[in-house]
């Protein structure tokens, strides 16, 4: 057994202990009173159980503005519209949370593919592939489809910093993994540095029983982040609030409407939404899982690679050439 697998038996072993002493139980539970230190145990723990993770997913915005009127707010920007869900796969291998140092990223491997439809011109919709990936040397870039011809683009380079998944995903924005809404730091991180105050009393959101956190704004002395945590569910956050600290209204929210257990103890969502709250169409971005997540493979650097099909241009800046795959 590996260092990895002993520290996240080790988590595991440590959250589910936690959970039993705080008598908190998978399907009944008795209401009990957590502090805010046993709360940050308990997210470290989630915090440090996934090495890495694969989802399949749908991602979709969606708000009441018809598509006629996004079409023309992007008229003559030479922008594309994407109708539809966007249809993804995302395999990434995470690093762990380092309270001394909040800028170390999510993860510093991934794979990620993207298949939607775009549209320029009304009524001319065309398809769309991505696939990114990453393996902790080289990045590779494929992108099929275009307007009005279709093409096959391949990019090869070294970035000079870890490349970052450039739309929302959940492991970034609905996972347990980070909360970086808070100087950049991790969950457990911040319930131990912030000033926060828990509310015990149960209170249903989202079809959870879930209680409270408060993240306090030293001068105003007014709530500006608020979390809620699902207690059947160990502890995990199933919605987060971005508050007006001095009106204290919701501009902002993340909310989890389904999770999933991925491993003994450990949950994930599985379906959610951010939503804009100021926006003048109440956008969302909806997340829905497809298929199993899966966690804890043990994935190679192999995994983390696309190859160019026939015909893709390709540019590879580590070899300073342009080809064309036969």
């Amino acid at each position: 057994m590996n260092f990895n697998h002993r520290y996240y038996s080790f988590y595991i072993t440590g959250l589910v202990l936690m959970l039993v002493g705080l008598g908190i139980a998978a399907e009944t539970h008795t209401p009990q009173t957590i502090t805010i230190d046993q709360l940050a145990d308990i997210c470290e723990a989630m915090e440090s159980a996934i090495e890495d993770i694969t989802i399949e997913y749908e991602w979709l915005v969606d708000s009441s503005k018809t598509l006629e009127e996004k079409l023309e707010s992007i008229a003559d920007k030479g922008w594309a519209l994407v109708v539809g869900p966007r249809r993804c796969k995302m395999v990434c291998r995470l690093v762990r949370p380092d309270q001394n140092d909040p800028d170390v990223p999510l993860f510093d491997k991934y794979l990620f593919e993207d298949s939607h439809i775009n549209m320029i011109e009304p009524n001319e919709p065309f398809d769309m592939l991505t696939k990114r990936c990453y393996d902790g040397h080289v990045a590779k870039q494929l992108d099929v489809g275009g307007y009005p011809r279709s093409i096959m683009s391949g990019l090869i380079s070294r970035p000079d910093s870890t490349p970052y998944v450039w739309v929302p995903n959940p492991v970034n924005y609905l996972s347990i993994l980070r909360f970086k809404a808070i100087e950049e730091m991790s969950l457990s991180s911040a319930l131990r540095q912030g000033r926060v105050s828990i509310d015990n009393i149960e209170k249903e959101i989202n079809g959870f029983n879930t209680i409270r956190a408060d993240f306090i704004q030293a001068h105003t002395n007014k709530p500006f982040r608020r979390i809620y945590f699902s207690v059947e569910h160990g502890y995990t956050p199933v919605r987060y609030e971005y508050l007006q600290p001095k009106s204290g209204t919701v501009h902002e929210s993340i909310e989890i409407n389904s999770l999933e257990e991925v491993s003994e103890g450990l949950w994930f969502p599985s379906s959610g939404a951010m939503i804009d709250h100021n926006s003048k169409y109440n956008e969302a971005n909806l997340y829905q899982a497809t298929s199993k997540i899966i966690v804890n493979q043990g994935l190679t650097d192999e995994v983390f690679d696309i190859g160019f099909p026939v015909g893709t241009k390709v540019h590879d800046k580590i070899q300073g050439k342009k080809y064309i795959v036969k």
